[in-house]
Protein backbone atom coordinates (compact mmCIF):
# COMPACT_ATOMS: atom_id res chain seq x y z
CA UNK A 1 0.00 0.00 0.00
CA UNK A 2 1.68 3.22 -1.12
CA UNK A 3 1.69 6.31 1.26
CA UNK A 4 -1.30 8.04 -0.38
CA UNK A 5 -3.40 5.30 0.14
CA UNK A 6 -2.37 4.92 3.40
CA UNK A 7 -3.36 8.15 4.64
CA UNK A 8 -6.64 8.13 2.63
CA UNK A 9 -7.45 4.63 4.41
CA UNK A 10 -6.24 6.43 7.52
CA UNK A 11 -8.38 9.46 7.10
CA UNK A 12 -11.35 7.26 6.43
CA UNK A 13 -11.26 4.89 9.41
CA UNK A 14 -10.55 8.28 11.78
CA UNK A 15 -14.05 9.84 10.48
CA UNK A 16 -15.90 6.42 10.83
CA UNK A 17 -14.54 5.83 14.57
CA UNK A 18 -15.06 9.63 15.55
CA UNK A 19 -18.45 9.20 16.55
CA UNK A 20 -17.02 6.14 19.05
CA UNK A 21 -13.82 7.68 20.11
CA UNK A 22 -15.61 11.18 21.32
CA UNK A 23 -17.92 8.98 23.32
CA UNK A 24 -15.18 6.86 24.63
CA UNK A 25 -13.05 9.96 26.17
CA UNK A 26 -15.88 11.73 27.38
CA UNK A 27 -16.87 8.25 29.47
CA UNK A 28 -13.27 8.15 30.58
CA UNK A 29 -13.72 11.61 31.34
CA UNK A 30 -16.82 11.30 33.81
CA UNK A 31 -15.07 8.51 35.30
CA UNK A 32 -12.09 10.15 36.80
CA UNK A 33 -13.94 13.50 37.16
CA UNK A 34 -16.09 11.11 39.77
CA UNK A 35 -13.03 9.69 41.69
CA UNK A 36 -10.77 13.04 41.51
CA UNK A 37 -12.91 16.11 41.52
CA UNK A 38 -16.34 15.19 42.88
CA UNK A 39 -14.42 14.85 46.35
CA UNK A 40 -13.55 18.03 46.47
CA UNK A 41 -17.49 19.35 46.41
CA UNK A 42 -17.27 20.10 42.68
CA UNK A 43 -20.58 18.89 40.70
CA UNK A 44 -20.19 15.18 38.82
CA UNK A 45 -20.35 15.72 35.13
CA UNK A 46 -22.80 14.02 32.92
CA UNK A 47 -21.72 12.51 29.29
CA UNK A 48 -22.55 15.61 27.60
CA UNK A 49 -20.93 18.05 29.96
CA UNK A 50 -17.53 15.88 29.38
CA UNK A 51 -17.86 15.84 25.66
CA UNK A 52 -18.14 19.51 25.56
CA UNK A 53 -15.93 20.12 28.41
CA UNK A 54 -13.49 17.67 26.01
CA UNK A 55 -14.32 19.79 23.01
CA UNK A 56 -13.37 22.58 24.56
CA UNK A 57 -9.67 21.83 25.79
CA UNK A 58 -9.29 20.07 22.50
CA UNK A 59 -9.66 22.95 20.66
CA UNK A 60 -7.65 25.27 22.66
CA UNK A 61 -4.44 22.48 22.67
CA UNK A 62 -4.89 21.19 19.06
CA UNK A 63 -2.11 21.29 16.85
CA UNK A 64 -3.60 20.56 13.74
CA UNK A 65 -0.33 21.68 11.95
CA UNK A 66 0.52 18.05 11.54
CA UNK A 67 -0.78 15.14 10.12
CA UNK A 68 -2.65 12.51 10.95
CA UNK A 69 -0.10 8.58 11.10
CA UNK A 70 -1.85 5.55 12.69
CA UNK A 71 0.49 6.16 16.03
CA UNK A 72 -1.97 9.09 16.44
CA UNK A 73 -5.50 7.50 15.67
CA UNK A 74 -4.34 4.54 18.22
CA UNK A 75 -3.40 6.90 20.61
CA UNK A 76 -6.65 8.18 20.44
CA UNK A 77 -8.05 5.05 22.01
CA UNK A 78 -5.18 3.88 24.40
CA UNK A 79 -4.73 7.09 25.63
CA UNK A 80 -7.98 7.15 27.65
CA UNK A 81 -7.48 3.70 28.48
CA UNK A 82 -4.06 4.36 30.11
CA UNK A 83 -5.23 6.96 32.23
CA UNK A 84 -8.18 5.31 33.28
CA UNK A 85 -6.49 2.32 34.77
CA UNK A 86 -3.93 4.51 36.12
CA UNK A 87 -6.59 6.95 37.62
CA UNK A 88 -8.28 3.43 39.10
CA UNK A 89 -4.72 2.48 40.64
CA UNK A 90 -4.25 5.64 42.34
CA UNK A 91 -8.04 5.66 43.96
CA UNK A 92 -6.76 2.66 45.60
CA UNK A 93 -3.89 5.11 47.56
CA UNK A 94 -6.89 7.11 48.84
Amino acid sequence: MDKEQSQTTLILVFFLTLPFTILWRGYVLTILWGWFIVPLGVVALTLPMALGFSVIVSLITNDSSTNLTWEQYTSFWTFPLVMLFSGWIYTLFM
